[in-house]
């Protein structure tokens, strides 16, 4: 049997997967997880209860479960890639830069597959955003940071691809003439945008007529659910006066918006922010708002903010079909139920869906058309099914959306180019 000489990774904020690739062919459901209802997808979770001691996906779930105040979880890595203030954390004895967390989640996938293949796999099509910022310099640090984790995993040769595009190169087999093409890929993390002429002809570069995308996706939409509506039960909302002054104060933005992302949440864990929490209840101002403190101290020592980001997602995801989500959220010194409202949850996220649109209209106007000049849309990924997105599409496009595979169009795409790649070899 030929083996792979390549590797195509779709290293995603929520789910990695990977796909081998010859020039003789391409390499698909490739077994990353065993434990995972689907075993090609390895959930991009790490957990580890010592610095030799690292799991990965469904399993790093179940131990984190098992035992989550006495390890470190690690959920959303991807967006701290083009954030140059986010420099790592310590780990136990070890400090850990992003690059080091995510080659060890890389290195995993890789060796999983190694032995999946019984081969020596270096060479990697890596799936990028087509914008990870749109600061240059922050930009270039994210793709500074996966070489460098992609280096560390065991990969000699690297060469990105943007995903909407890896999207492009699996559906071009779709179609039966030339058409021009909106691809849209609604991850986690990041929003991306390709408008391109496409045909069953072979791939181009020149064909791309432009590329957009903004640092907004799923987990923005989770976070406007902790803001909004889950928060005030940890005292977001509450105020404090201090001894000797006659002014009240209040959480500052930056540690709420920490509360409010699935990724910062988990870095919170320090003395300075359980101090400040520990302070601030000294002097709240109103007796009966002392448990929520309470709350959310229990959230943060005991690392429970991923069970309950994984609970704000279950609501998400119900609120795409029902209008209203009974949320319940039970932990000892935490209890959270709370009935959230489709509408509510639209309005506490609209601010998100307007700037994913917009974005969208930006690279339509770079390409320079209109939504009418699109001959087909090429939907990808979980966020595509919030149904404010999904309307605004269709305002745009009417019945030209197609919906790809949800989760594994961009890797099959990024296989592809691997095998073209592998072929020039």
């Amino acid at each position: 049997m030929t083996k792979p000489t390549f590797y195509a990774i779709d290293y995603g904020t929520s789910n990695s997967l990977l796909c081998g690739a010859s020039q003789d062919g391409i390499f698909t459901d490739v077994v990353l997880d065993k434990s995972a209802p689907d075993p090609t997808i390895l959930k991009s979770i790490l957990f580890s209860t010592d610095s030799d001691h690292w799991v990965f996906g469904a399993e790093a779930i179940e131990q984190y479960i098992d035992q989550p105040g006495s390890g470190r979880v690690f959920k959303s890595l991807k967006r701290f890639l083009p954030d140059p203030t986010f420099k790592g954390t310590r780990v136990f004895s070890e400090f850990l830069s992003v690059p080091d967390l995510i080659a060890k989640q890389l290195r995993c996938m890789r060796e999983r597959a190694n032995d999946y293949f019984d081969a020596d796999v270096r060479s990697v099509v890596m799936g990028c955003p087509a914008v990870f910022s749109q600061d240059a310099e922050s930009n270039q640090c994210a793709f500074d940071r996966l070489e460098v984790a992609s280096r560390a995993a065991g990969f000699d040769h690297i060469e990105f691809c943007p995903e909407p595009i890896a999207a492009a190169y699996k559906f071009r087999h779709q179609l039966d003439s030339e058409k021009i093409v909106a691809v849209a890929d609604f991850g986690g993390g990041t929003s991306d945008f390709t408008i391109l002429k496409m045909g069953r002809k072979e791939f181009k570069p020149d064909d791309v007529l432009a590329l957009g995308g903004l640092s907004i996706a799923g987990d923005k939409y989770d976070g406007a659910i902790m803001k909004d509506i889950i928060s005030p039960h940890f005292g977001s909302l509450i105020t404090y006066r201090r001894p000797m002054s006659k002014n009240n104060m209040s959480f500052p933005k930056g540690l709420i918006r920490k509360l409010c992302s699935p990724a910062d949440m988990l870095m919170l864990n320090r003395g300075d922010v359980l101090d400040y929490l520990r302070d601030a209840q000294r002097y709240i101002t109103k007796d009966e708002d002392a448990y929520k403190i309470d709350q959310l101290l229990t959230l943060i020592e005991e690392r429970q903010g991923f069970s309950l980001f994984k609970k704000i997602e279950e609501s998400k995801i119900e609120l795409s079909d029902q209008r209203e989500s009974q949320f319940s959220y039970q932990y000892p010194m935490i209890d959270v139920e709370e009935t959230i409202r489709q509408q509510d949850f639209y309005s506490a996220s609209s601010q998100f869906t307007e700037d994913i649109l917009a974005c969208l209209d930006k690279t339509l106007n770079q390409a320079g058309l209109s939504s009418n000049d699109i001959d087909i849309v090429c939907l990808t990924g979980g966020t595509a099914n919030i149904p404010t997105i999904k309307q605004g599409l269709v305002n745009r496009f009417q019945d030209r959306l197609a919906l790809s595979e949800q989760f594994h169009s961009v890797v099959h795409g990024l296989a592809d180019r691997a095998q073209m790649l592998a072929r020039e070899a």
